[in-house]
């Protein structure tokens, strides 16, 4: 690897890194602000009319994630009049599909958002419904924008703006929700992805010549080539909605509004974490599908790398989800709240096995091989669907979240499986005998953290309860991490400052 390149990569990492612990300050004092102004039943409306919604990305016949793909194949092969085209065409399709599809979609959802919402709230579910379509475009035009930086490897430049977009978000937020409620919280977001979309698409102009501030250039060659390798992420894509969406829309049938409030703040907090993992993870998609043009034999070192770095920083990570979620509870909504608690959990250790999925998924996509990537989401959208009536009917939405992780996990060891299968990669070489020692050590660290919260809760600041228990958590788990030989090869024997 040349050093520039490695500069890039390892400037695409820490905005990466930083990208995500910003998001996450910013995460919590969001759904702190909304809770304290229009409360945790108005959060679930909001999330269940932007989870029908976003129903509506199947038309866009899966050209977004296309474009990483051949961007990057068409970097390699320095080709930058392919990846102008690329970008125009990708843009243009999926402006159109998805405005034709949000159209047709408006009446059949404002039908189904006064079925499955509550009474009381209907009216303000139906009221958001044109924003949240409206929002919803504009982000899958964000989407193909960052694709396109992420296929010319300049993840720091999508990273960079999403922190400033971020910070604009909540700065609306606490500006319009005041006066407009829930509605402000649509307004906020529509703000917050013109500033993106409008962002990116001036600095991608600057990176790839003779780009128009409107695209107008559509070809036919290069729609039909995304298309056929995107065949297979608009299966995906369709299946796909049968995982959140239906589980936020059963929830809010099964458990209620508050429910469905406390599975979107679960949720986003553990997938805030997740994504430390799995942005940089991503970065290896342009990776591999340069090497495919011109290194193939490389790709399976790389798996091998990245499984064994991502169930090195999965399992303490996720365990101390696990362990910290009662002092999480008690910090950011004011009291220990068992629904929240338990979402929590049962997310955290079906987003665990699933992270370890992402080797798998980014390899495929980086390959261009995504037959596998169908199946997972065809077995964890279809399994999620008949678990989540079963399961709804009998424990309402503890059910319904129980059902939504056990698809998941069933669908990553699925893809796992496969890919190990195909790519002739033995169990025995991902084991290792420090996992066992770190996932001993988290899981005493998690009843220790749980114990201390029980006797500390009553007398106890929410802020030092966090504190305390990510330092017993740490204390245990520090030493198996640091004895860890994934620690050793990513920073060697001496901390570097």
């Amino acid at each position: 690897m040349s050093v520039i390149r490695s500069r890039k990569l390892t400037r695409n990492v820490w905005v990466t890194l930083m990208n995500t612990v910003v998001s996450g300050i910013l995460l919590y004092l969001l759904y702190r602000y909304l809770l304290q102004t229009i409360g945790v039943e108005k959060v679930g409306v909001w999330s269940i009319v932007m989870a029908s919604t976003s129903l509506s990305r199947i038309g866009g016949l899966g050209l977004g994630g296309s474009v990483i793909k051949f961007v990057a194949k068409y970097l390699a092969n320095d080709n930058h009049q392919a990846i102008r085209h690329v970008i125009e065409t990708a843009t243009i399709s999926v402006s159109v599909l998805i405005l034709f599809i949000l159209i047709l979609a408006y009446w059949p959802l404002d039908t189904l958002l006064a079925h499955v919402v509550a009474s009381a709230e209907a009216d303000s579910a139906r009221a958001l419904l044109p924003y949240a379509m409206f929002s919803l475009w504009l982000s899958t035009m964000v989407g193909i924008s960052q694709a396109s930086f992420e296929g010319l490897h300049r993840f720091d430049v999508p990273g960079i703006a999403n922190i400033a977009g971020g910070v604009l978000y909540f700065g609306f937020v606490v500006l319009l929700v005041p006066k407009f409620g829930v509605l402000g919280l649509a307004y906020a977001q529509i703000l917050q992805m013109l500033f993106v979309l409008i962002t990116l698409w001036h600095l991608l102009r600057k990176v790839v010549p003779a780009l128009q501030w409107f695209p107008r250039r559509w070809d036919k060659r290069y729609f039909l080539e995304m298309l056929k390798y995107g065949v297979n992420f608009q299966i995906g894509s369709v299946v796909q909605m049968l995982l959140e969406p239906t589980t936020k829309l059963m929830m809010g049938s099964f458990g209620g509004l508050a429910m469905v409030g406390y599975f979107e703040m679960a949720n986003r907090m553990v997938m805030q974490f997740r994504s430390i993992l799995v942005s940089v993870n991503r970065i290896a998609i342009p990776i591999i599908a340069d090497l495919k043009e011109n290194d193939e034999e490389r790709i399976g070192d790389i798996y091998l790398s990245s499984f064994r770095i991502l169930m090195f920083l999965s399992l303490p990570l996720y365990l101390g989800i696990v362990a910290l979620a009662p002092s999480i509870s008690q910090l950011w909504i004011g009291h220990y709240q068992p629904e929240f608690v338990y979402m929590s959990l049962i997310l955290s250790l079906g987003w665990m096995i699933n992270t370890l999925s992402g080797p798998s998924y980014m390899g495929n996509l980086g390959s261009g091989e995504l037959e596998s990537n169908t199946l997972y989401h065809v077995i964890s959208g279809g399994l999620n669907l008949i678990l989540s009536w079963g399961l709804g009917v009998l424990f309402d939405g503890y059910g319904v979240a129980f059902a939504f992780s056990i698809a998941i996990i069933v669908g990553s060891l699925v893809l796992i499986t496969r890919y190990q299968s195909k790519n002739q990669i033995s169990i025995s070489s991902l084991v290792m005998f420090e996992n066992l020692r770190l996932l001993v050590s988290a899981c005493i660290g998690s009843i220790l953290v749980w114990k201390y919260f029980e006797y500390s809760v009553a007398e106890t600041q929410p802020a030092f309860l966090v504190a305390g228990g990510i330092l017993i958590y740490g204390g245990l788990v520090a030493i198996p991490v640091w004895r860890h030989d994934v620690r050793k090869k990513l920073i060697g024997d001496r901390v570097c400052l």
